[in-house]
């Protein structure tokens, strides 16, 4: 009867382990929903010490932009589908369609910056890509005039980069807001200061509209918390049940004294 007894509380630490395992795991999942639009102004910044230097093509047609349209085509787990629209002043366009991971780095074409919903500070960004350590630095109220809403801040430094040219090599600085409860950007500064020639450019990404919310946070549960809601019903009814077990073993035991 011991031995049964034993294998019964084990069998439930087990199941208790597994349960906040799964629960607390770290996952990335995006809060957004198919039908989300996001709307984001370009603009770019370029100066160098060579006077007779080009300006990169990249930023010409930075400057060029009339507006970059992100549309989220579909939702499964961690990805996240994507079709962009590049409008420039022109009048041309240049669209296509991606995926991005929130867990990971990993992308195809179209638009890569979206990060998992509901974050913190010091919680990594993507905790299945071994090779980026990155975490959130903190989050901040973002200011949409009328209404405010929590906003994860994650800057990025890149030192000693190698560039087309061998002679120099760069520092980048890339500063991003997203959006906390749903994970989509806000705002993005990229910075280059090359060495030689010394160079310096910039290129600035401004969310302007979008369609993914109308005020501050709705309160919804992110799907992570829905799952640990769930599993931490699933551990009440399994101390309830080991409650009753061991009220039952002890009283067969006085019943036979």
């Amino acid at each position: 009867m011991k031995k049964g007894f034993s294998a019964a509380i084990l069998l439930v630490v087990l199941l208790c382990a597994l349960a906040f395992g799964v629960a607390f795991a770290q996952q990335r999942v995006p809060g957004l929903s198919v039908g989300n639009e996001f709307t984001y102004s370009e603009k770019s910044f370029w100066s160098s010490s060579n006077p007779t230097a080009p300006q990169p093509a990249g930023l010409v047609d930075v400057n060029m932009t009339d507006y970059y349209r992100v549309t989220v085509t579909g939702v499964s787990g961690s990805n996240v589908s994507t079709h962009t629209r590049w409008h420039f002043t022109n009048g041309t366009d240049v669209e296509k369609d991606g995926s991005v991971s929130t867990e990971t780095t990993n992308y195809q074409g179209g638009f890569w910056s979206i990060i998992g919903s509901n974050l913190n500070a010091t919680d990594r960004v993507h905790p299945n890509f071994d090779k980026d350590l990155s975490t959130i630095n903190e989050t901040v109220a973002w200011d949409y005039g009328g209404y405010q809403r929590q906003t994860n801040h994650l800057m990025l430094v890149f030192n000693s980069e190698k560039s087309d040219n061998p002679t120099s090599q760069y520092t980048e600085n890339v500063d991003t807001y997203f959006d906390r409860q749903t994970g989509a950007l806000v705002q993005l500064e990229d910075n280059h200061a090359y060495s030689n020639p010394q160079t310096t450019l910039a290129v600035t990404w401004r969310l302007v509209s979008q369609n993914a919310w109308n005020g501050p946070e709705s309160g919804q549960f992110s799907p992570i918390l829905l799952v640990g809601a769930a599993v931490a019903v699933v551990v009440v009814v399994i101390v309830i049940v080991l409650l009753f077990v061991v009220l039952f073993y002890r009283k067969k035991r006085l019943a036979k004294r």
